[in-house]
């Protein structure tokens, strides 16, 4: 009988969820879809978190949300007694020699997940608008035929899900000891045979079994707010880090609201962040780290448009549609993409999408001559000749020289 009031308060989550997604992707702009969220939100407190694709598979449904030790080592398997906090604690171990005696945990394990080193750690934000940056940006490593993954997905966990913390020990709190300290005939981490140390300190409670020890060390989220670090300060300030310590690898999907993010609409809340709230590439990743990241991405936009160029050459429209869309997924302030995928949508007839993204090429680049001609043919086509005649006349008077009509305007 007991059961039966979280199977309610359960089906309830979800019909709510269902309801906010629904309502979600029927936002027309990114204004409107921050406006449901915050409006969502109350005033309960949470933290957030942005991931650029949808990382749920059949076999991952409740796991998915997960930090790097977890995605890497998953496949070696864990059990109750050989979780990713003992990764972690091993690599804490190892570290140890390149930080000053009186560096935290905390410390460590913020600066070994900067450098992409691998941790229990979950990357997450006090702010909701820093979160949906994140959530809006390319998984480079993603399949470009599989646009149904390159969906993003924001995921609200309330706070009251984490426990605060201001360091991590893992003897008192796991049993761990460190390598130098354990002894090898006693533990096989390679059969999963590791037993908690008779002498252990871990955290035990009047009438309390192995599993309950697990359930109260093992599965309680920790949070880590205010984000400590010896390296990466200016970026912890500017995403308003909170890393959320998960000694079992992941977040239960069940403890989050999950909102998705289209990916036809991330560009324009990109665009919306950086418009209205300054938050983009460069005021997020505010180091010479982040600058090596963007010149990545300006790297790989330029690509895909030079793809998109071929495949327009080549006639194919749909493809090329799609690799301008990656472009302006990876830098949503290029100009070119939105100007040549106009030009793509144009010649299948897609009119209102051209003009649409010209407006977005001219938004981004006032004086781009070709982007108001290229728009006033789109407003010729669907006989609108006073804008038509406008946005022409102000082409020539930028200085852009009509194409000769017997061809067709190809990339330049």
């Amino acid at each position: 009988m007991a059961k039966k009031p979280a199977k309610t308060k359960q089906t309830a989550k979800a019909k709510d969820e269902q309801t906010l997604t629904a309502r979600a992707l029927k936002c027309n702009t990114a204004h409107e879809l921050i406006t449901l969220i915050q409006l969502k939100l109350g005033d309960e407190e949470y933290v957030f978190r942005g991931v650029p694709r949808n990382y749920q598979t059949s076999d991952t449904k409740e796991t998915y949300i997960n930090s790097s030790i977890y995605r890497r080592y998953g496949e070696i398997g864990f059990s109750d007694n050989y979780q990713p906090v003992h990764i972690e604690s091993e690599n804490i171990d190892a570290a140890k020699t390149y930080f000053l005696l009186h560096t935290s945990n905390i410390e460590k394990l913020s600066d070994i997940r900067h450098f992409g080193g691998d941790t229990t750690l979950i990357d997450s934000s006090k702010d909701v608008l820093v979160a949906l940056f994140f959530a809006c940006q390319t998984d480079l490593t993603e399949d470009e035929e599989n646009t149904e993954k390159a969906d993003g997905q924001l995921i609200i966990l309330p706070i009251k899900e984490t426990k605060p913390i201001i360091d991590i020990k893992y003897l008192e709190e796991f049993g761990i000891k460190p390598i130098s300290e354990q002894d090898a005939n006693k533990i096989v981490y390679q059969n999963n045979e590791y037993n908690f140390e008779k002498d252990s300190k871990v955290k035990k409670h009047e009438g309390a079994d192995e599993k309950d020890i697990w359930e109260r060390n093992f599965k309680i989220l920790r949070r880590i707010d205010p984000v400590k670090t010896t390296t990466n300060k200016a970026r912890v300030v500017a995403q308003k880090s909170v890393f959320i310590h998960a000694p079992c690898g992941y977040i239960d999907p069940e403890k989050c609201l999950i909102i998705p993010i289209k990916t036809k609409s991330k560009p324009d809340i990109l665009a919306y962040l950086d418009r209205f709230h300054d938050i983009n590439q460069r005021t997020i990743y505010n180091d010479l780290h982040g600058l090596i990241e963007a010149q990545e991405h300006g790297l790989q936009a330029r690509l895909n448009l030079f793809k998109g160029n071929q495949h327009l050459l080549e006639g194919d429209l749909k493809r090329a549609i799609q690799f301008y869309g990656k472009a302006i997924q990876l830098n949503p302030n290029f100009a070119h993409a939105y100007l040549y995928r106009g030009i793509a949508k144009g010649k299948r007839g897609q009119y209102q999408g051209a003009i649409a993204d010209c407006d977005q090429a001219i938004r981004l680049k006032p004086d781009y001559a070709k982007a108001y001609f290229v728009r006033g043919v789109e407003f010729g086509n669907l006989g609108l000749s006073e804008k038509a005649e406008a946005d022409i006349a102000k082409a020539k008077e930028l200085g852009y020289t009509p194409p000769d009509p017997k061809t067709d305007d190809t990339p330049t």
